[in-house]
């Protein structure tokens, strides 16, 4: 009995049908149109959308419209239509009938292009189309078409006292007469149609068969024969504009909206969206998004077909602010503003809760209880049921609930619970804190209640409230204090889920806090609306500033999934939502939305990148294959835009540069800088992703720096012949000075008046005539290795080897004594090992050691004293050594006498003799060092010896080889 009485309480209300359409959104002035006068739109090869309007034309990329007019090469500003060549120019109809096109970034018109210039005026173009062969086909109004080839002459053809109206595919043309042939010859005759005008034939080609407009009847032309196909009962209304689109929908704008019918359902309603507007044309983009141009309200563009937008009786946009259902399924959604709804079907019922004391009465909650509906204001609540309507003057509420008892739970500055008749009687005047109906002295702004469980979401976190005892859950958790909007209980897991101001999605088990959902884990924003059951038992709908995710709860895991680009909504602040049936209806700022969600499928379609710029040292570059670019010219800047109108700007890149970056690099910027490039050879890639996460196919563009000559292989060559024929020439000089030298000190010796000071000299040529001996031999091996890696290719290790060798080869020369200081010895010892290294492919490493004790700078040694015994460990110790070698060079102050030590961990003597075939010898680097020692030793009076040792393990296998030599220790100055 209650429930047929609310029915038919409702039933008084819904007197009137709402209006339903396409959800979309206006594009005009404030989102950077010049105008809201458009003409037409047009999609081109690289997916930009184009407008034409009264102010010149304008190219979309999904963010920014750039407007060209005549001031940047247009012929017009006042623009009806666009046709794309094979070649990818874009051709503007302009309204003085001057014809201009678009290409690379610059427009060609009359002025800049002589074949522009020679066209005759002719007056209006009614269309522009391209041949087999290339040529432009410009179709006049007047009947004269003109067949345009910017590389040759053209040809006029002209139909006398026949006006074209556009040309069909088979080259014959559509006339005021009919179908006639390239020769004028009527083939088809309009039949029982007459007083055409000049203006008021729309056409369209769909599926190789054109489609035309007359007044208000559509007819289609298939074989050469004309065929009505739909008629609209038009009342001061005409057909200025015909499109078809994917899923064979024929729209036809007019002057008074837009209809739409499927072609392949002609007993279909037919519907009409956008009453009162001037549909000036329609047409769909890659993603299968529909684009309306009007010619008063600028561009419409709906982003999804299967979401609608629910108007009032008088046609006004529902700006909702909550949504629920009562078990009748009816819809009820409350606004901003005291109004609020209930829907069913195809009708609506207008409501006030009106206050006394504020205009704006905010409704936050619509409950329903048994009986009862209880809409929450902030300035008011109505409770309403089959006989009356109360009207409460309260202010500052924000939830309600009915508990299992019957008691009344009311959130607001505090949480109140309160017995029904009292409730009815409710003013602000005496509730204070210490109230007894108080509960919890914070505000209040969501209840939720499971059996015995209330639990109650405030400004400072989440209560329970079981058995009279309430409980702070929140100072368990310590996160979750903060500003709590929305609680749902959620059956299948037993989960309580609380939607948070500024920190996401807090999931509760048996009071325990289980998981924290954030952007981080893949919602859209942290800012939650609303939490509503899902599509799914294991699901819920989270409604955020940003639209609304879906989370799936399994076992212990979830996903997140966004919805918006699915919906169509993507960045609109969501308040609610509400599940009726097969319909989601979602409360928003831009209107109550409703979306037959299981007409639904999922985007699958790719978002389209394009590199629209290269600019090189601030140089714009239209790049071919790996264009070329001189080493100086490397800071390189990439501008790419991703395409998906979808997306509506929420499009992500990732890109790399080959030969440069080592990692992807994820961003939202659409230009990339790169600053001094290293010569080398590039390859830059960038993907897009849409909302869906659907990645782009790539787009790809490549160039190469060229070295500087100093860096290239024939200079490198040339400069490193250069280096040695200088160093050997050098070299033989200094031999050949020390040889004359030599000689001219052992003719002064035979002279027995200074017998001491010449045995000095002579003592001292000697020690520089064997450390000659062995320098030629050094420099044979390196000249061999540079000689090596030229003839294998390798230029950048000759170049190192060739740099390391210069400075070995400058300090050789510079220092001219027989004695030079230690650290000048340790120095040329790095530099030989080093060279040495190179040359047998690092089979070994290497550590030179100083005792703290010797000052190193003061210390002073025979020049290349350790040399030959380090390259014997070398070459007859490390290299023939299977494994990687070790060599340690060691100097100790011991008393007078400074200990230098050379051990390798090579094959040892033995081995190296074997491998020789021959006995145990000490090499000529050994005899030549004892020589210098002898001599040494004969001018300083203090031992100076060479001493040998095998190394062996436990079991008398070699380990390497110790050469230890003790020379006098003394200071160079």
């Amino acid at each position: 009995m209650i429930r047929k009485s609310i029915i038919f309480i409702l039933l008084l209300f819904f007197q009137k049908n709402h209006s339903q359409e396409p959800y979309s959104i206006n594009i005009n002035r404030k989102d950077g149109l010049p105008t809201t006068n458009v003409y037409a739109s047009f999609q081109d090869k690289n997916n930009f959308m184009w407008f034409a309007t009264d102010m010149g034309v304008i190219k979309y990329n999904g963010f920014t419209f750039k407007h060209f007019s005549t001031d940047d090469g247009l012929s017009d500003n006042e623009n009806f239509n666009f046709f794309e060549d094979s070649k990818g120019r874009m051709w503007f109809n302009s309204y003085n009938g001057k014809l201009s096109f678009f290409q690379n970034n610059k427009f060609y018109n009359e002025k800049n292009t002589k074949k522009l210039a020679q066209l005759k005026d002719l007056g209006l173009i009614i269309q522009i189309s391209e041949n087999s062969h290339g040529d432009i086909i410009i179709t006049y109004r007047n009947g004269t078409i003109y067949t345009l080839n910017l590389n040759s002459n053209g040809s006029y053809l002209t139909f006398e006292q026949n006006p074209i109206y556009f040309t069909l595919q088979n080259g014959n043309y559509f006339t005021s007469r009919g179908i006639c042939n390239k020769y004028g010859k009527c083939i088809t005759p309009f039949i029982n149609i007459k007083n055409i005008s000049n203006f008021n034939i729309k056409n369209f080609k769909f599926k190789n068969k054109h489609y035309f407009a007359y007044n208000n009847k559509v007819f289609v032309i298939e074989n050469n024969q004309i065929k009505k196909i739909t008629e609209f009962d038009f009342k001061n209304n005409e057909i200025i504009s015909l499109f078809i689109d994917s899923k064979s929908m024929l729209w036809i704008g007019t002057r008074d909206g837009v209809f739409e019918k499927n072609l392949d359902k002609w007993n279909a309603k037919t519907s009409c969206y956008f009453k009162g507007n001037t549909v000036s044309s329609v047409n769909e983009d890659f993603e299968n998004n529909i684009w309306i141009t009007t010619l008063e309200n600028g561009i419409y563009f709906l982003p999804n077909r299967n979401t609608s937008i629910l108007n009032d009786q008088n046609n006004q946009i529902l700006n909702i602010n909550c949504l629920s259902k009562d078990k009748f399924n009816t819809l009820w959604a409350g606004s901003n503003d005291n109004d609020y709804f209930a829907i069913k079907n195809s009708s609506v019922a207008n409501f006030k809760a009106t206050s006394t004391s504020k205009p704006n009465n905010i409704i936050s909650q619509i409950y329903h209880t048994n009986q009862k509906t209880v809409v929450i204001g902030n300035h008011a609540i109505q409770i309403k049921d089959n006989k009356s309507t109360n009207t409460i003057q309260f202010v500052g509420g924000r939830c309600f609930l009915e508990d299992i008892e019957g008691n009344y739970w009311l959130g607001a500055s505090y949480l109140f619970k309160l017995k029904p008749n009292y409730f009815q009687k409710l003013t602000n005047l005496g509730l204070l804190s210490t109230n007894s109906s108080v509960m919890i002295a914070n505000k209040t702004t969501s209840l939720i209640q499971n059996k015995e469980f209330i639990w109650a979401g405030t400004n400072k976190g989440i209560f329970c409230l079981e058995n009279r005892k309430t409980i702070n859950i929140s100072k368990q958790f310590p996160e979750t204090a903060t500003a709590i909007s929305d609680l749902y209980f959620h059956e299948s897991t037993q989960n309580l889920i609380a939607g948070s101001n500024s920190k996401g999605i807090f999931v509760f088990k048996n009071n325990k806090l289980i998981k924290h959902i954030s952007k981080k884990n893949g919602l859209s924003s942290n800012t939650i609306y609303a939490i509503k059951k899902g599509f799914l038992d294991n699901s819920v709908l989270v409604c955020n500033n940003f639209g609304i995710d879906a989370i799936n709860f399994k076992a212990k895991n979830y996903t997140v999934k966004n919805l918006n680009s699915t919906f169509g909504i993507e960045g609109t602040k969501i308040n609610d939502v509400e599940i009726i049936g097969d319909n989601l209806y979602i409360a928003s700022d831009n209107g109550l939305l409703v979306v037959n969600y299981k007409n639904l499928k999922q985007n699958t379609i790719k978002p389209k990148i394009v590199i629209e710029r290269f600019v090189v040292e601030n140089k714009n570059y239209y790049l071919s294959k790996n264009k070329r670019f001189n080493y100086n010219q490397n800071d390189i800047t990439i501008s790419y835009i991703g395409l998906s109108y979808k997306s509506q700007k929420n499009i992500q890149y990732q890109f790399k540069l080959l030969g440069s970056d080592k990692k992807w690099t994820r961003s939202k910027s659409s230009e990339i800088n790169y600053k001094s490039l290293s010569p080398g050879k590039y390859e830059f890639v960038v993907y897009c992703v849409n909302s869906s996460t659907i990645y782009s196919n790539p787009a790809k563009i490549s160039f190469i720096i060229n070295k500087p000559f100093w860096s290239t292989y024939p200079f490198m060559f040339l400069v490193g012949a250069i280096l040695i024929a200088i160093g050997y020439y050098f070299w033989k000089q200094k031999e050949h000075s020390i040889k004359r030298k030599f000689e001219i000190e052992r003719n002064q010796i035979q002279s027995e008046r200074d017998k001491a000071n010449i045995e000095k000299q002579i003592i001292a040529l000697e020690q520089k005539a064997l450390r000659m001996q062995m320098n030629p031999h050094f420099i044979f091996n390196a000249l061999n290795t540079i000689k090596g890696y030229y003839s294998e290719g390798n230029d950048e290790k000759a170049g190192d080897f060739i740099s390391k060798f210069s400075t070995l080869l400058r300090m050789l020369l510079e220092n001219t004594e027989q004695i030079i200081p230690l650290s000048t010895e340790i120095k040329m010892l790095y530099l030989y090992i080093d060279l040495t290294k190179i040359r047998y492919k690092n089979a070994f490493e290497y550590k030179i050691e100083v005792d703290p004790a010797i000052h190193q700078d003061e210390v002073a040694i025979p020049m290349l004293l350790l040399q030959p015994i380090v390259e014997n460990a070398i070459i007859h110790g490390l290299s023939p050594k299977k494994g990687h070698g070790f060599l340690l060079v060691s100097f100790y102050k011991k008393g007078k006498q400074l200990e230098c030590v050379v051990k390798d961990n090579g094959i040892g003597r033995i081995a190296s003799a074997e491998k020789q075939k021959h006995k145990l010898h000490e090499s000529k680097a050994i005899e030549i060092t004892k020589e210098r020692l002898n001599l040494l030793e004969n001018d300083e009076n203090i031992k100076a010896d060479l001493v040998l040792e095998d190394l062996l393990d436990d079991n008398n296998n070699s380990t390497g080889t110790l050469v230890t030599i003790n020379i006098p220790y003394k200071n160079i100055w």
